[in-house]
């Protein structure tokens, strides 16, 4: 079946169940529904992003409280702040402890400890050190070879005054090594270095347009007569939220649930003026009526303001109804009955990679389900009434987020709605939105419309041959055969697969063997007595015997024998594949 007579058996289907506007509201009113908008446009002179960055503000660094002073604000978090600084203080200790273990231990530290023992340790306390004996008549004061003796005692076995002589030394080695000093050693002479080299978000920047985004939502929160409002600089990054003016309050990185949020979208890249921001408009979960007010009010707001939307915006529209759950969800009903490739044409996206038809993909697995097992027992569960269940041999209900409808935790989200929906007729969106509501409802209730569906579901699955076997299941799921009817036409959906001859000029085709029915009593011969098995044979260009398989417990007649191997082709997948390369034989195996 052709794409375009899929979508107009979809419409057809629409129609049977009147999902006109006014049924399409009436309906929607008995459903309680939820309902959220994501409204992406491009707004005039708005910064869509932080700008690009302004080094005019940039300054030499002297030390690290210079480092925290300019970048702990709204540009870093603090936490981020401080990992650096600790980091350049560990790289800085590094270097100095390098540079004093190097100078201490070297000719520089031993000079300086003999200078230092010389100036600041009393004599008479290197005599009592050394032992001297400071009584005997000949004692007149310490030598200088007894001050050679003492430094050597001392720096090979550290005392006190080793120990005060090393502080002093480190002191003047700190110094020496400044933090500016450091930092210079390390490049790191202005703060677009530390930037770069550390990660650290330039604090000061040139906004491109001539409004920021707080802006824009102060203006669309008063003239919608919202009472709050948030915001985020970067797509999902933290939000602020406000009730008026400039109080903004931090809120976290999750969205805020009880009012609109807006945010710089930057998939939105075909900006007529440089100075335009695209940005995205999105509401708190609403019930379905304030939601419809909603989308007016943003609708003639965006027109006032100069808003104006291309093939690159989307308005996703999500929708939820009490005791949604996936569980429940028939997401083949959900995809046939609301048509979504029909939604995709009319607001142009059909070939938007953002927005994959969920019917498409439903189709896909429709097309692998044929031929099948799986695909009798769809239709015998279809058939007891057990259509979610059925629906879920073709499609689970997971999605990929770019999939037109698209299953999340709670709702859906459409995504077929967009390109430039602000040109579009705004009954046109609302009738989109309840359209929506109505098939969702219906695709979470397995009574609903359960005749169109079937209806429709036989369009799609059932084969070209209204007598393939798969064609007729399809049929009797669908109610248009009664018990009986289907019997009659399986057993000719099969006697003519078992009947097919070959063409005389067709090589390699299927042949089976098919004798007489004959009593066990009669298949005796020389060559033994009938086991109940048989050989599946299949014989090459070269005419050598292949044995594919073995029957097992068959019996001893050839046409239940047949039946058999028919069966097991048909789930073999080399054999599906092309049969033409075949040539079957099905043959007894005898006892020896």
């Amino acid at each position: 079946m052709l794409a375009k007579e899929i979508i107009f058996e979809t419409f057809k289907v629409l129609s049977e169940i009147d999902m006109s506007p006014t049924s399409l509201r009436q309906l929607a009113s008995q459903i309680d529904a939820t309902a959220g908008m994501e409204f992406e446009m491009y707004v005039p002179d708005v910064s869509d992003d932080d700008g690009e960055e302004d080094y005019t503000e940039d300054v030499r660094v002297y030390d690290f409280d210079d480092i925290r002073r300019f970048f702990d604000n709204e540009a870093n978090d603090s936490y981020r702040v401080d990992d650096v600084i600790d980091e350049l203080k560990e790289e800085y200790n590094d270097m100095l402890n390098e540079r004093i273990s190097d100078r201490w231990n070297g000719a520089v530290g031993k000079k300086f400890f003999k200078e230092w023992v010389l100036n600041n340790v009393d004599p008479d306390d290197i005599a009592v050190l050394l032992d001297l004996d400071t009584e005997a008549d000949d004692y007149n004061g310490i030598t200088r070879d007894d001050i050679e003796n003492f430094i050597e005692m001392e720096w090979e076995s550290p005392g006190r005054y080793y120990e005060q002589a090393y502080e002093e030394f480190t002191d003047d080695i700190r110094d020496e090594l400044s933090e500016h000093d450091f930092l210079r050693y390390q490049g790191l002479i202005y703060m677009s270095n530390v930037s770069d080299n550390y990660n650290l978000t330039w604090p000061y920047r040139n906004s491109v347009g001539k409004r920021d985004i707080k802006q824009v939502a102060l203006q669309f929160m008063t003239d919608l007569g919202m009472n709050n409002i948030a915001v985020s600089n970067n797509y999902h990054g933290d939000y602020q939220v406000s009730s008026g003016g400039d109080d903004w309050r931090d809120f976290g990185g999750d969205k805020p649930d009880f009012c609109y949020t807006i945010e710089p979208d930057g998939s939105l890249d075909s900006k007529k003026e440089s100075s335009d921001g695209g940005l995205e408009f999105v509401s708190n979960p609403l019930p379905l009526d304030k939601m419809l007010s909603d989308l007016n009010g943003t609708v003639n707001w965006a027109r006032e303001n100069g808003c104006y939307t291309n093939k690159s915006t989307g308005l996703h529209m999500n929708v939820s109804i009490p005791n949604f759950s996936r569980e429940k969800l028939d997401f083949v009903k959900l995809a046939l009955l609301l048509g979504d490739e029909y939604v995709l044409q009319q607001f142009g996206r059909e070939s938007n990679s953002y927005t994959r038809s969920a019917l498409s993909n439903v189709k896909d697995k429709i097309s692998i389900l044929r031929g099948e097992p799986e695909a009798i027992d769809f239709f015998n569960q279809m058939r007891q009434g057990l259509s979610v269940a059925a629906a879920k041999i073709i499609h689970s209900g997971n999605t990929g987020k770019y999939t037109s409808i698209n299953t999340k935790n709670g709702y859906i989200e459409f995504r077929s709605p967009g390109g430039d929906w602000l040109n579009e007729d705004i009954p046109k969106l609302e009738n989109t939105l309840l359209r929506f509501v109505v098939a969702l409802d219906a695709a979470c209730d397995p009574q609903k419309y359960r005749a169109e569906y079937l209806k429709k579901l036989y369009k799609v699955l059932a084969p070209s041959g209204q007598n393939d076997i798969i064609g007729v299941f399809a049929r009797y799921a669908a109610g248009a055969l009664q018990k009986d009817e289907l019997k009659n036409l399986l057993k000719q959906a099969i006697a003519q697969r078992q009947s097919a001859k070959p063409s005389p000029t067709t090589a390699n085709t299927q042949k089976i063997q098919q004798p007489q029915d004959s009593s066990p009593s009669s298949q005796q011969d020389s060559s033994g007595s009938l086991t109940g098995d048989w050989k599946i044979v299949n014989y090459s260009d070269e005419g050598t015997p292949q044995v594919l398989h073995i029957l097992r417990g068959v019996g001893n007649y050839q046409s239940d024998a047949n039946r058999a191997a028919l069966r097991w082709l048909a789930n073999d997948p080399t054999y599906r594949a092309d049969p033409t390369r075949f040539e079957i034989t099905v043959v007894p195996i005898r006892s020896r």
